[in-house]
């Protein structure tokens, strides 16, 4: 008898002792899911803009335009090639020659490498080539997304180039910092200046 209430104390012991020692990992982790949930409301939060971004097409490159104004004071009077067709302007300028913002525009070599300038208005406007190793040409659009990545200080802002208007700020988000190749899309995304 004196054995098996021996067992039976023992026994009690080791459950009260195994459950004592579970409740503080239990609340650990309790709170930390509740942090993560936390986190993942937040990121979600839809806070981005898309919108058109101008670009042309000089000997099959691709070139869009920075938002920086040139700052060259005398041009020689000649331009390097002009702008005689012109898509839509989400479209990409699959053809030498094409814009998706004017028609009829000349264009003048960049004082940097890989750039052209182009008269917008009374402003001369820098556009940057896209140098990739992929066939960028096989997209049918072009645009830019612009949101607030999760503790960062500063919106970012992503030229993409996709089959698809419908590409979000997260999708181009995870196109450059995601690892999961399921759930890549097939499209170009570029980190660009605001």
């Amino acid at each position: 008898m004196k054995r098996v209430l021996a067992s039976i104390m023992v026994f009690s012991c080791l459950i009260l002792t195994s459950a004592c020692s579970d409740a503080p990992k239990k609340e650990a982790e309790r709170h930390f899911d509740s942090v993560e949930i936390l986190q993942n409301k937040g990121d979600t939060t839809p806070n981005e803009a898309r919108k058109a971004i101008k670009m042309v097409n000089v000997d099959g490159k691709l070139y869009y335009e920075t938002n920086a104004e040139s700052k060259l004071d005398a041009r020689c009077g000649v331009s390097d090639g002009n702008f005689e067709k012109k898509v839509t302007e989400f479209e990409i300028p699959q053809n030498d020659g094409e814009s998706n913002f004017s028609e009829s525009s000349s264009y003048q070599l960049g004082t940097e490498e890989n750039t052209i300038e182009i008269p917008i208005g009374e402003t001369w406007m820098i556009f940057k080539k896209i140098d990739s190793n992929r066939d960028v040409l096989k997209y049918k659009y072009c645009y830019t997304v612009n949101g607030t990545l999760p503790n960062a200080a500063n919106d970012s802002t992503y030229l993409v180039l996709a089959d698809v208007l419908g590409i979000s700020f997260e999708d181009a988000s995870y196109q450059l910092l995601g690892s999961d190749l399921n759930k890549m899309k097939d499209i170009y995304v570029l980190p660009i200046a605001d």
